[in-house]
């Protein structure tokens, strides 16, 4: 129902809609939903976690659904708080929406240029 909603004025048709809600529930062989990545995400690029849900959501399902397991990847870093990140990792993943070439991002936020020091 959350998605539904959050996707209201993504205008997407009825039968995209189901798809799109369908991909983005999407959870990892571990149980985890892609609410947190993307959350996570829209946070590091600066900006509402719904418009990135939306940018998203318009993919052509396959696209979408490469992107999604893509971000099963990024693992939280403590397994009681889902919503703490590898930095690394979620990093990567906003790498690739750039390399996807996702229409709506913030220009210049791309992190490829980004220092990750081992810890």
């Amino acid at each position: 129902m959350f998605l539904r909603y959050a996707l209201a004025d993504s205008g997407l048709s009825g039968e995209e809609l189901d798809n799109a809600t369908y991909q983005l529930r999407n959870a990892d062989d571990e149980g985890r939903l892609t609410g947190f990545l993307i959350q996570a995400a829209a946070e590091q690029m600066g900006m509402d976690p719904n418009k990135l849900l939306n940018l998203l959501a318009k993919l052509d399902p396959y696209r979408l659904e490469y992107l999604i397991t893509q971000g099963h990847e990024v693992d939280p870093t403590d397994d009681n708080d889902m919503r703490s990140l590898d930095e690394q990792k979620l990093r990567e993943w906003i790498d690739l929406l750039y390399e996807e070439g996702i229409e709506g991002l913030p220009a210049g936020t791309c992190h490829r240029s980004w220092d990750i020091t081992p810890e």
